[in-house]
């Protein structure tokens, strides 16, 4: 896939999700039209070559892969599946799994961005631990 340049990419951060832990349905009612409006920024970008990159909890699946992960999320019910499907990642797309809260604590997320030669970051998420200490532990 041709990337425009400057080089920039989207990280999507941990929309992926199942909400199976305490709170969860409260996190996805508050945050039911964040898919939205990821989807058309999300679109908006590909339509300029922008790489869009899914980093996301394993949330304790040692044995999946992305693709694992999301089919488990669109096989719950209600707006648990509904949240996942607006939120669907396409082929082109980058997927890095993460095994604790940062994006880059011991993942290849930045080999992918310097092999990309990303000079730019657009962050997105809905759980703040999670987006902000990827930031902190972001390369400069």
């Amino acid at each position: 896939m041709k990337h425009s340049s400057p080089r920039m990419a989207m990280l999507i951060i941990d929309m992926i999700n199942d909400f199976s832990f305490e709170d969860g349905q409260d996190l996805l009612a508050s945050a039911s039209e964040l898919p939205n409006k990821i989807s058309i920024l999300k679109k908006q970008l590909k339509a300029h070559n922008v790489p869009i990159i899914y980093v996301n909890d394993n949330y304790g699946r040692w044995q999946s892969d992305f693709k694992d992960l999301y089919s488990h999320c669109l096989q719950q019910q209600g707006n648990v599946r509904k949240f996942n499907e607006k939120i669907k990642p396409e082929d082109d797309d980058y997927f890095v799994l993460k095994p604790q809260f940062s994006g880059f604590y011991a993942t290849p997320l930045d080999i992918l961005l310097r092999q990309l030669d990303v000079q730019t970051l657009l962050i997105c998420g809905m759980l703040e631990i999670c987006v902000y200490i990827s930031l902190r532990m972001m390369r400069t």
